[in-house]
């Protein structure tokens, strides 16, 4: 249960990039896509990926646990609104986001994460 909130907790990072990817459904030309698999590493050292898709779900992986997710951007202030439910309870987590020389960068709760694009198979 410890290890599916703390993937909760490192899914705000990742729902900054979900929520990024809204900007395509959104029809807004100006902001870069975050649409696809953004791998990174946590603050303890943990790998972790996010998949974003372009219908406002995505995904975040942390070891063996992936958690669901739902999320909506607003591409004017660069803010993403993560949904999750992990052990029963719904959880919303606003982020800031920001895509710069191809890496995502998500903060949330005063901590920032750098994730790289993974290449297309």
């Amino acid at each position: 249960m410890n290890r599916i909130n703390g993937i909760l907790k490192k899914s705000t990072v990742c729902a900054a990039a979900l929520a990024a990817s809204c900007v395509l459904l959104t029809g807004c030309c100006d902001a870069p896509s975050i649409t696809g698999t953004w791998n990174g590493t946590d603050t303890d050292g943990t790998a972790i990926s996010y998949t974003f898709n372009e219908d406002g779900t995505g995904s975040c992986t942390d070891g063996d646990d992936t958690v669901s997710l739902q999320y909506k951007n607003d591409t004017d202030n660069q803010v993403i609104w993560i949904k999750a439910a992990v052990t029963g309870q719904n959880t919303e987590i606003k982020l800031v986001y920001e895509v710069k020389n191809g890496k995502l960068i998500l903060t949330g709760e005063g901590a920032s994460t750098t994730f790289e694009k993974a290449s297309a198979s």
